[in-house]
Formats: C-alpha cells, structure tokens, sequence
C-alpha cells in the first residue's frame, strides 16, 4: 500500500493513468476531458487540479481550477455504487451552448453530454449499474454560463433568457446522489448573481433533483432582490432538450405559500411589470406551461387588493393575445391600486367606485371580454354579464353588450352631480358604447325600479331605448305614484339638431311632491311634441294636447284640446295658442325671452311707481339691466269660456262667451302698452254689467320713473240689487312726472 502510494505521486504515473481512462471516456463521448494533475494525498484524500471538458465544437463546457474530494478507501466502492464523504470545487466554470447535432438540428452541449453518458452507461462500458453518493459538496467561486447562439440579443436591462451568465459565489450541499439518470441532493445554500441584471439572490434552500423528465425544488425557500418563493416547483418534460423551448414544451407544477414578488424584480424578467406600484403576494397551486396556465386555489394581495379563486391562462408570454378565465369569490378590488393599467381618462370614470368586493367570473382577453360577476362598494351594488370591448387608444370608443343590474346605486356620486341625480335601481339589456355622461352613447331595454332626480325618487320605470348625451328615442313608460306616463319618440339636442318628437299618455303628474312646489298641482293629458331648437327664442314647431285637465288646490280645468304654434316668416314671430277656452295671438319682430322679460319688468316698474318707495325704487333702477332693443308685438286674445279659469281662482265671477282682447306693446327709448276689450256682459256677486268696454294704456320711460297710464270703463247698463243704472263711464289717469336716471 505504502509502494503504491508512493508510486502514484509520480508525475508521470499520475499522467499515464489519467490519459489512459480519459482518452478512452473521450473517445466514446467525443467530448474532450483532460486534466492537469491529481494528486492522492492518501487513500482517502483526491485532489484533481486543471479539469477540463470540452464539447464537439472545441468550446470549454467545464473547467474547474481545482477537485478535492474526500472518502472512506473501504467504502468508496459498495455493491458497485460510489461512496464520497465530500468534495469540493474551486474556480468553477459551466459554459453551456446550443451546438449542431446532426446536419439540421442544434441542442445544448450538457444535452448531448449526458445523453452520450446514458447510452455509454446501458452499453455496460461505463458501470451503467452504478450509483453515487456524495455526502457534502461545497463549490466557491463558479461561473455560469447560457448561451443559445442561435437567438438573437434581447435587451440588455432586462434578463435574457437565451444568453445570461450567472456568478455564485459559493453553494453549500449535502446528501449528492447520482441514480441513473437522476441527480439530486438537498441545497443548503446557494448565493448567485445574474452578471448582466445584477439581481442578487441572497440565498436558496432547497432539495433539488434533476432527471431526463423533471427538474424538482422542494421545500424551496428563495430570496431574490427584494423577492422571496417558497415552497414547491417542479418543471416536467419529456426529455432535457425541451428545456430549449421552455414556455411551449415545459410543464409546471408549483405550491406557493407566501410568496413575493417585488416589481423592480419582475421587471428585469417582464417589462410591463415596472408599471407596477407595489409588491405582489402569492399563495396556491400552478400547474400547466407558461403558454397555457393553471392557477388553482389562488389568493394575491395587491396593496389594499385581494384576488381568490382560479385562473387560467392560454397565450403567455405576450399578455395582448392571451385568453384568460378568472373566477373570482370573497374578492377585494381598490380602484387606487391600478393606475398604473389603467388610462388617466378612465380612471377619472372608474374613481368613484373606490374599494369594492367582487364574485364572478371574467373570461376572454385583456380588451375583449366577458364579465359576469357582482360588484359591491360605497356606491351600490352592481351585477353584470357584459362584453366589453376596450380600446386602448381612445377609451370612449370602448363598447359593451350584454345584461346590467344596479341596486341602489349612487349615480350622482359616479357622475359627479349630486344635485340632479341621486340613487337609482335597475335591471336590464345594454348595449353601446363611451364610459361617460359626455361620451355614453347606449341602448337599455329593461326596468327601472327607482330613480332619484332632484330630490325625488321616480319607481316603476320601464324603457327600450337609445340614450345618449342630448338624445334619447325610444318607449318609455313611468308608473310612479306621482307620475303616470306612457310615451314614445325622440329627444335630439345634439348639436345641429335640437330636435323634440314625443307622443303618449300623461295619466298623473303631481307637480308638488316632483318639484317641490307649496301648492297642489295635477296635469292630465296627452301629448303630441313636433318642434326644434334648443333655445327659447329658437324653438318653433307645434305642441298638441288634448283631454287635459289641470287642477290646482281644490279647482279643477278641463281642455278638450290645447294647440300651441310657434312659426316665423323670418321678419316676424307668430306665437299661436288654440284651445276650448281661449286662443291667443301674439305677432311681431319680437324674442320670446325679451317679451316676457320686459313684460315683467313693466308691470314690476309701474307697481313700484304706485306704491312710490324711495329706496326700492333707487334701487331697482341702480341694478336694472340696460336693454336698447326696439320691438312691436301686436296681441289677440279670443275668449271662448273664461269661466273655468276664474272659477280655478276663486273668484265669485262670470264673463260672457267669446270675448275678444286686442292690444299692443311696443319697447323701446318709451315702453308703451294699450289694451281694450268688449264684453258683453260681466256679472260679479250680485252685480251684472251690460255692454261693457275696456281699455288700458300705459307708457313710461324705459329707465326713468316717468309714468303715464289711463284706464277707461265704459258700462252701458248695470243691474244692481233692488235697482239699475245706465251709461256708466269711470277713467283713471295717472300722471307720474317725477324723472329719475340712476
């Protein structure tokens, strides 16, 4: 034993015996190994200095500056299997290409490496039968290398799948076994460092086995950057040349307990994820391959967000083409956290759901899919199985198809106008497009249970429709305890249009309780609408209503029709008003908003002129608006049956039938109004008039105090209790000369 020692610390000896069986391995594997030295420091104590594997291409596949490996002489070899307590490696470098196989195919060398193994193994001139058993491995300073010649460079800020080199500054393992054409030992620490994205993994415990169909890491405890995974991943493959193609052909199996994964830490491996604000959790079972994904038992927690359920993906890696199956139960979503996805445009829309729970399902792709789910939050709950189609360019082209349900929903919150919208409640087919009040361009056949406008919440709302801002046509009938209405047409007040066609039914209006009012007010009618313009001075057209009745307090009045007309010759305004009661005439080149302005003004002003307060008088006159339009506007009023309106007053009065009225009123530098009438007779109480003339004319300076106004009865016959009168004239004039300009 001492001679062979001895004899085995010659150099040459040494060289012979290495060449011998390295020649012979190389050889059979065509994959060039040499050594420089080794040295038995004993029996139980190898050193091997200078090992170098080359592949067919001449390329350095394995180098290692130095080998100590440590054994038991009497167990190195046991029933044929290879016993080492431990070894150790210095300097390592693995250099793994892709290299030609044959004429048309290229493969990994380490692939082609180990499989010249195997078959050596099986054809018995390597000990095919044997197995090795390494008890600790300790490797400092290696290197590794991977690089598919064959694939272009990606990005140099990000990781390359294709060509990456990795430093590890040392790794500690134990319990090394070789069983056929498995390897496994358990990883008790491993630091690395990507050379090219300098992340960092700070340490890696894991029990690592890799064969011809798996690579397995269990009990796997990770940290990376700012990253940690834990506990289970395994990849299975029908051989190691599918790791080549690693996201079609590589299946996944993985159990995630407390994982995170930081963005920065993404992004060097996904690009898209450097949008990300916070740090991911993960927790479940993935199984499948990358381009066909399988989460199961899912929980992720986003910032103040949580995800349960399953998810299922087909298209990875590129996000845009892939089909993705979401179900989600027990669910959190807070607005806030996405937007970074979301377009600023959009997100304004979507601000005001803030934080709410979600149950569902959403299948298809990131711009196209199906979301059937409910949504529960500080607005109300919302139930959906729409299709949503999203474009990414412009976000108000975006469309939807498919069924809508809102229970108690703060619309005016959402639209941000509380004063005119509160709460609404329905149920319903949509269909259209926009996301907005200004761009929602949408059809809703369906029922609306309660809405709120103004401060009152309409119910029992049934529409099939076309909405959209300034637009709506279509059915729609309201039966709401203060509002009874079956209607149908159009509302266009879009621009250029400023088109109104309606007919229906109004049952009941009460206009107290819709608009707040002090007084009782019910309208019946129906209704025929024909008009444009949007504006008051712009609308022309006509408006029918028929079998009207209007009540107010405990008075009532009944139309059998009401026909109001606006037209204009382009000179002149005519303004029309037929009726069972009255008809009224109003022509000239005058602006509706003007004359009924300047009316009030009129009356306003000989009212305070009457009642002659200084200091009220100052100060309308100080605040008044100054208008120098000039106007005529001639009056005809046929006065069919006044009575049903007197009566609506209270008034213990009644006029003879067909009276007419016939008037003027002119505006400008001096406001003058003149109106007369004859009545055939007039009974008041317990007096009646016969014969009966009327005529008031008032004119006064448009911004001065100056008033001049005559009132004229003339009464041919009165017949009073117990006696009568005849010829009765009485005239009032009022002369207020006093002149005040502010």
């Amino acid at each position: 034993m001492i001679l062979s020692f001895i004899t085995l610390q010659i150099p040459v000896v040494q060289v012979n015996i290495l060449s011998s069986y390295l020649n012979t391995f190389s050889s059979v594997l065509g994959f060039e190994t040499t050594v420089e030295s080794f040295n038995l420091v004993w029996y139980d104590r190898l050193e091997i200095n200078g090992l170098l594997i080359r592949d067919t291409e001449k390329n350095i596949m394995i180098r290692a500056k130095r080998v100590k490996v440590n054994f038991v002489f009497h167990k190195i070899l046991n029933k044929n299997n290879i016993n080492i307590d431990a070894t150790e490696l210095d300097s390592a470098y693995v250099n793994l290409l892709t290299i030609p196989e044959s004429d048309s195919t290229t493969e990994l060398n380490i692939n082609i490496f180990i499989d010249r193994i195997n078959k050596m193994a099986s054809s018995g001139k390597g000990g095919g039968g044997s197995k090795v058993n390494i008890g600790e491995i300790l490797i400092n300073n290696a290197l590794f290398r991977y690089n598919d010649k064959f694939k272009s460079d990606s990005v140099a800020t990000r990781f390359d799948y294709h060509h990456f080199s990795i430093s590890i500054p040392e790794i500690q393992a134990q319990n090394f076994k070789i069983i056929g054409d498995t390897t496994q030992f358990d990883v008790l620490n491993l630091q690395a460092k990507d050379v090219s994205t300098q992340l960092e993994v700070e340490q890696l415990q894991t029990f690592f086995r890799l064969s011809q169909n798996s690579m397995e890491f269990l009990g796997l405890h990770l940290k990376a950057g700012n990253s940690e995974v834990s506990d289970t991943i395994i990849f299975k493959y029908s051989s190691n040349k599918d790791l080549s193609d690693f996201i079609n052909k590589v299946n996944l199996q993985a159990h995630l307990i407390g994982t995170t994964i930081h963005p920065n830490d993404l992004a060097l491996f996904a690009s898209e994820a450097a949008a990300l604000k916070h740090a991911i959790q993960l927790t479940g079972d993935l199984s499948g391959k990358i381009s066909k994904l399988f989460y199961k038992r899912m929980n992720i927690q986003y910032a103040n967000s949580i995800l349960n359920g399953s998810l299922e993906m087909d298209g990875l890696p590129s996000i845009n083409e892939t089909f993705i199956n979401l179900k989600l139960s027990k669910s959190k979503i807070d607005i806030s956290d996405f937007t970074f996805a979301i377009p600023e445009d959009a997100y304004s829309r979507l601000e005001p759901l803030q934080t709410f729970t979600l149950n569902g399902n959403f299948s298809g792709f990131i711009t196209d899919f199906v979301a059937k789910g409910d949504f529960e939050g500080p607005l109300g709950k919302i139930t959906s199985d729409l299709n949503l189609k999203i474009n990414q360019k412009n976000i108000d082209l975006s469309t939807y198809n498919g069924n809508l349900t809102l229970q108690s929903f703060e619309l005016g919150r959402y639209l941000k106008d509380t004063t005119m919208f509160q709460k609404v409640s329905l149920e319903g087919h949509l269909k259209g497009k926009g996301l907005t009040l200004l761009s929602a361009d949408f059809s809703l056949a369906g029922s609306i249970s309660s809405l709120g406008i103004q401060g009152y919440d309409y119910l029992n709302i049934i529409t099939d429709a076309n909405f959209s801002k300034q637009f709506f046509q279509g059915v729609i009938k309201i039966d709401d305890p203060n509002l009874q209405l079956d209607a149908k047409g159009s509302i266009d007040f879009r621009k250029g249009n400023n088109l109104v066609n309606l007919a229906g039914r109004i049952d009941t209006i009460f206009l107290k309780p819709l608009l707040h009012l002090e007084k009782n007010i019910f309208i019946q009618s129906n209704i025929n609408i024909n008009t444009h313009g949007l504006e008051l001075d712009s609308i022309f057209g006509e408006v029918y209503l028929s079998k009207t009745i209007i009540q107010y307090d405990e008075e009532s009045l009944e139309f059998d029709s009401v026909h109001l007309i606006s037209s204009t010759d382009g000179a002149k305004r005519k303004l029309t008003i037929q009726s069972s009661l009255l008809d009224i005439s109003l022509v000239g080149d005058y602006y509706y908003s003007s004359l009924f302005i300047d009316l009030q003004n009129f009356g306003n002003e000989l009212y305070l002129s009457l009642t002659n307060n200084t200091d009220a008088l100052k100060k309308y006159y100080l605040e008044k608006q100054k208008d120098n339009q000039e106007y005529t506007v001639s009056l005809n009023v046929k006065l069919r049956d006044i009575n049903p309106i007197i009566d609506l007053a209270d008034i213990n009065m009644h006029v003879s039938l067909n009276t007419t009225i016939e008037g003027k009123f002119s505006n400008g530098y001096t406001s003058i109004v003149n109106v007369y009438t004859k009545i055939d007779s007039i009974k008041y109480q317990d007096i009646l008039t016969l014969n009966n003339f009327f005529e008031f004319t008032g004119s006064k300076i448009r911004d001065s105090t100056n008033v001049l106004a005559v009132f004229t009865i003339n009464s041919e016959k009165q017949i009073m209790k117990g006696f009568s009168t005849q010829n009765l004239l009485a005239e009032a004039i009022w002369n207020c000369p006093r002149h005040m300009r502010p």
